[in-house]
């Protein structure tokens, strides 16, 4: 998890010096992270009008692409081209487009992590200053999205993996949505992400798990969507009767509005029931620190 950097850079290092003793790049015991064919012939380019954070480089093969793409924090798609040329990816600064390419040598290839069941591909901290449903969804730029203090390989209140952008193309099996408090995770829901897209995952229908008892495929909710409107996203209520008496399970105040417990003092404020059923927010809820959301494959 994000709160525990320190320790993840210490991992990073270790795992790049047990590197530097392996006969290939490809040898499954030196990398933390694995690459998956991007399928069906789909690659990644560029954005046409703008310029990749990292430059081309040459590269005698895949292994070698393969190996720029780890030694970047911030890299989790690499293209190799058919004229033994590199391009690796910046997470979150790089504008991308996914389409076919004519060359069958040429390939694109997906971060995945070894051993593990989630792979986070979007983190915000609450009252970073950072809009949470722009991002989630590449409406504007990164530098648009709130305070630019990533650098080229830590982002302390915000990350977004542009899997993200590829999801359409990525054989997602759940996704999970978790916030957490005090470096706990306190609430968490598991969705089937087979055949998902990022407007159509967040759905009731599709939930497997909940922490809420409540909350589950068929149950009633009058909104449960990832932008209610410009002040509320990931919003998920049960009855609006204005707002003394308005109840919920969750929502990301993202900016002021008319009721008191959207209005604070810096945002995004992620606020949830610590119940295991809805709450009534003039009554009482409890605020989380961060919003973490995995894919797995």
């Amino acid at each position: 998890m994000r709160f525990y950097n320190s320790l993840l850079i210490l991992k990073i290092l270790f795992i790049l010096l047990q590197c530097l003793q392996c006969p290939k790049y490809t040898d499954a015991t030196c990398f933390a992270k694995e690459y998956k064919l991007l399928p069906d012939g789909f690659n990644v380019f560029i954005k046409n009008g703008s310029q990749p954070v990292f430059k081309q480089q040459s590269a005698k093969d895949e292994n070698r692409c393969m190996h720029m793409c780890v030694k970047e924090r911030l890299c989790h798609i690499w293209r190799f081209d058919d004229n033994h040329k590199c391009q690796i990816f910046h997470s979150m600064k790089d504008v991308i487009t996914v389409e076919k390419s004519k060359s069958a040598s040429m390939t694109t290839y997906y971060e995945t992590v070894k051993d593990e069941k989630w792979h986070e591909i979007y983190y915000v901290k609450s009252k970073s200053g950072f809009v949470v449903y722009p991002s989630f969804m590449a409406i504007g730029t990164y530098e648009s999205w709130g305070p630019a203090n990533c650098t080229r390989v830590f982002c302390p209140d915000f990350f977004r993996s542009n899997l993200i952008d590829v999801w359409k193309k990525l054989p997602v099996t759940k996704v999970k949505f978790s916030l957490f408090k005090d470096n706990a995770e306190v609430i968490f829901l598991i969705f089937n992400g087979h055949g998902t897209t990022t407007q159509n995952w967040f759905s009731i229908s599709r939930i497997l798990q909940s922490s809420w008892k409540d909350v589950h495929k068929g149950a009633p909710s009058i909104d449960f969507g990832l932008d209610y409107n410009s002040a509320r996203t990931f919003y998920i209520t049960k009855h609006h009767r204005g707002c003394e008496r308005e109840s919920g399970w969750m929502m990301i105040a993202e900016l002021k509005k008319g009721c008191s417990w959207e209005n604070h003092s810096a945002y995004p404020h992620i606020i949830y029931s610590n119940k295991t059923t809805a709450t009534i927010w003039q009554e009482g809820y409890a605020t989380a620190d961060a919003l973490v959301i995995y894919m797995s494959f």
